[in-house]
């Protein structure tokens, strides 16, 4: 889908909305001036990949706020200077005159990301994105399922790389031929993508150097334990946001108690009354940045007695408190 060359706010938001993401966009200066003036397109090349195209000029300072799924992000940045917060870290990454800058977001669980426009600030970008759900759909062996799990050890990271010449023609064609709507040129954009997600892959397998504009833990070689198969229904994923208890939840889905922690515990490696804290925790992010609740309201619907207890979990969960973590991404 190709937007409006002069982009507002609006029209920014009922696309983002069209490509199935929950967003809230704040534009600091309350007049109706374009935001951004230029090319702009997402595309979905085949099912769980995406590809998203950006050429002209941010006109004023704002953002744009997302919920993401779990997966990888891999970006080219030929022009420009680019400004996003991704979970509780702000990232500025510019592109050298001379040869593009490669980095990749790896993303273990749903997170809020923001895209930062500052005024005048002109960007060229492509961006290639991959669900968790994609990669793991293709691991056949239990050495690849280790290889994947590597990548998503941690909540979210970035890591930079020289941008071969090799990836750099990957790129350039797939620029080409976004928007195409012919059939062959649908084919071959999937057919280079693939290329690229498995150029970037092999990087990620690597201990990737890391983008140094914000503290991230580093990848770490390790090895983590398979996921262990479980018939765990996915209804107890969607009850873990609601009010009810283990034993109702339990009670719900007819396993005993004891069935279903034994079934959590093989498939998330940690405990249900842990999983449900944590699910329930990751809703809180979205609350606080898209919907706009205030931290005492958000605490009496995840049903805190106290505000410094809510804060406190944030804060263990997160590694940051939930006024700081708002005011990272508004």
């Amino acid at each position: 889908m190709k937007l409006a060359l002069n982009l507002n706010k609006d029209n920014l938001h009922s696309a983002l909305v069209l490509q199935g993401y929950d967003n809230h966009v704040l534009q600091h200066n309350a007049d109706h001036k374009p935001l951004f003036v230029g090319d702009l397109t997402f595309e979905s090349v085949a099912q769980g990949i995406t590809m998203h195209c950006c050429d002209g000029e941010e006109k004023q300072a704002a953002s744009s706020t997302v919920a993401i799924d779990a997966g990888i992000s891999i970006n080219i940045l030929y022009r420009g200077t680019l400004c996003f917060s991704l979970g509780k870290s702000t990232y500025q990454l510019r592109a050298d005159p001379h040869r593009p800058l490669l980095f990749i977001n790896t993303i273990s669980g749903k997170e809020m990301f923001t895209r930062h426009l500052n005024k005048n600030q002109k960007v060229k970008k492509i961006n290639v994105s991959i669900n968790k759900q994609w990669l793991y759909s293709r691991c056949k062996t239990g050495d690849d399922r280790i290889k994947i799990d590597r990548i998503f050890a941690h909540p979210s990271s970035v890591f930079t790389f020289d941008c071969a010449d090799e990836l750099t023609d990957i790129a350039n064609q797939l620029f080409t031929l976004k928007s195409s709507l012919m059939f062959e040129d649908q084919l071959k954009a999937e057919q280079l993508s693939i290329q690229l997600i498995y150029k970037s892959l092999i990087l990620l397998f690597t201990e990737p150097s890391q983008a140094k504009s914000a503290p991230i833990i580093n990848l770490h070689r390790q090895s983590l334990k398979a996921h262990h198969k479980c018939k765990i229904d996915k209804a107890f994923e969607d009850l873990a946001l609601s009010h009810g208890c283990l034993s109702q939840i339990a009670d719900y889905l007819g396993v005993s108690v004891s069935t279903l922690q034994r079934q959590v515990k093989n498939k998330y490696q940690v405990t249900a009354i842990e999983y449900l804290r944590n699910k329930r925790l990751d809703k809180a992010k979205s609350w606080l940045v898209l919907d706009g609740k205030s931290i005492g309201e958000v605490s009496f619907l995840l049903g805190y007695s106290h505000v410094s207890s809510f804060t406190t979990a944030f804060k263990k969960r997160f590694g940051v408190t939930p006024n700081n973590f708002r005011k990272t991404h508004i």
